[in-house]
């Protein structure tokens, strides 16, 4: 059984709620330094030149601390079950955010946006 058939199953049988949050993009302070955000802010904090695909995929970050408040007012909130998806509900596309990025740090600065192909899935 897949875990959350098991939880589901367990909340059954007892007094207990499920709350199954999906976190799909957080973004912070104590980020993997590997990770886009924070990759491209030290590049660009360096003066150097950020590699990225052409930036045409969407993602929704949401800051870490905004996934902590909801975490919590889902844990303390009653009545509240189910399966949730964490977002901001605004996905921007790679390209957008990067810039955002950019100009916050030094408009002037190149990004090389297209460099790497998109990763396809079969």
């Amino acid at each position: 059984m897949h875990v959350l058939g098991w939880a589901r199953q367990l909340t059954y049988e007892s007094p207990l709620r499920l709350v199954w949050l999906r976190l799909f993009s957080a973004f912070g302070p104590r980020d993997n330094p590997d990770w886009m955000i924070p990759q491209l802010i030290c590049h660009l904090l360096d003066g150097k030149t950020h590699a990225l695909t052409a930036g045409e995929q969407r993602w929704d970050y949401l800051y870490v601390e905004d996934a902590a408040e909801a975490i919590y007012l889902a844990a303390v909130t009653p009545g509240i079950a189910g399966v949730f998806n964490l977002g901001s509900g605004q996905a921007d596309c790679i390209r957008s955010i990067a810039e955002q990025i950019r100009d916050a740090i030094d408009p002037s600065l190149p990004l090389d946006l297209g460099r790497f192909p998109i990763a396809r899935t079969r």
